[in-house]
């Protein structure tokens, strides 16, 4: 989803739990929408992990995701390969576009005025060129930061749908997956993120769902 190395390795908490509250989500039914659950997932963690949200209402949480949506969906409509200024700005992606604009501005603004958090947002806004000693401009953390959005949204949870149906449609796939895993576990506590990146079965499904999907 566009995070690689040790940005990813800090996020490995946030994404067990989100995958944990998920799951208890879905036990709670006998039939789920697996890509509404997958979506919620990945949301989750473009406000946690790369925003660094973690207080927000179910309102604020779903004008985020409503926005979120409309944006995504106008990224290849005719308004945008059109390109008409008068008509851009009073399309939904537009407006969807500069409601999360603001809100990552608001982000920035309070991390200045407060200082660092563990967020990817925190990394950028001070972050410094080791050869240059230059920091990105305000313009480039936007930028980049709808750029993991849109990445670590509908990327993943496509993605994450797509190996969810596969298996579903291979259980004895699924089984060697969960036999793998239950192996790798050798105490009560969850995997850990060095357990998980030793699991050749594991690499396997992800790299053919991705090759699939591609």
């Amino acid at each position: 989803s566009g995070l690689k190395g040790a940005v990813l390795n800090e996020a490995f908490p946030i994404l067990r739990r989100n995958a944990d509250e998920c799951v208890d989500q879905i036990l709670k039914h006998n039939e789920v929408a697996m890509q509404d659950y997958c979506a919620d997932y990945t949301m989750d963690f473009v406000q946690k992990q790369l925003l660094g949200i973690t207080n927000v209402s179910e309102r604020e949480r779903s004008e985020l995701r409503d926005a979120l949506d409309a944006w995504l969906a106008g990224l290849f409509s005719i308004t945008a390969i059109l390109r008409i200024p008068w008509l851009t700005r009073r399309s939904k992606p537009y407006k969807a576009r500069l409601y999360l604009q603001a809100r990552i501005e608001e982000r920035i603004d309070y991390l200045l005025e407060h200082g660092p958090d563990s967020s990817t947002l925190s990394k950028m806004i001070f972050a410094v060129d080791d050869q240059s000693n230059s920091k990105l401009s305000r313009l480039q953390i936007i930028e980049n930061s709808l750029f993991l959005i849109a990445a670590g949204t509908e990327t993943s949870s496509s993605v994450l749908t797509l190996a969810i149906f596969m298996m579903g449609l291979n259980p004895t796939t699924f089984k060697k997956l969960v036999n793998e895993q239950r192996e790798l576990q050798t105490t009560s506590e969850d995997l850990t993120e060095q357990q998980i990146a030793n699991a050749p079965y594991l690499d396997a499904v992800v790299k053919e769902t991705l090759r699939i999907g591609a």
